[in-house]
């Protein structure tokens, strides 16, 4: 059986009505030192059906709550461009580009990947030295 997870937030920022999130790319090319880009572009993926608060009635419409590439692409509504400011899939920055306060929201993300980093960066550290040997660095 398949199963998809994810946790509703009461008030999602919606964007020309639809729910949305975000695929953010971050490379990392070293561990020691601990070398990581963040690429200043990413996705956003919208979901095809306008968004209602989930209530007993809805729950179910799959395509207005879940923002999966893999459930909505098979949805009559799905609009396949090639301008990153339409359709279904969009340029994450011409998205933050477009809400108010959207410089913030990148920022944010940035020191969220920041701090993932360096909680986990000894972790990978220690597994990279584990299966591959020291860094060119080490």
């Amino acid at each position: 059986e398949k199963l998809v997870v994810q946790s509703f937030l009461s008030k999602p920022l919606l964007i020309d009505g639809y729910k949305w999130d975000m695929r953010v790319y971050v490379l990392v090319t070293d561990v020691h030192p601990l070398t990581v880009y963040l690429y200043t572009d990413g996705l956003a993926r919208f979901c095809t059906d306008l968004y209602e608060a989930p209530d007993e009635d809805n729950l179910d419409m799959r395509e207005m709550h879940l923002t999966n590439f893999s459930i909505n692409w098979e949805s009559e509504a799905f609009e396949d461009t090639e301008d990153g400011a339409t359709g279904s899939k969009r340029s994450l920055r011409t998205v933050l580009e477009s809400v108010e306060g959207g410089d913030n929201i990148w920022l944010e993300i940035a020191e969220c990947v920041k701090k993932t980093l360096l909680a986990i960066g000894p972790k990978m550290q220690d597994n990279y030295d584990r299966y591959f040997g020291r860094s060119r660095d080490g």
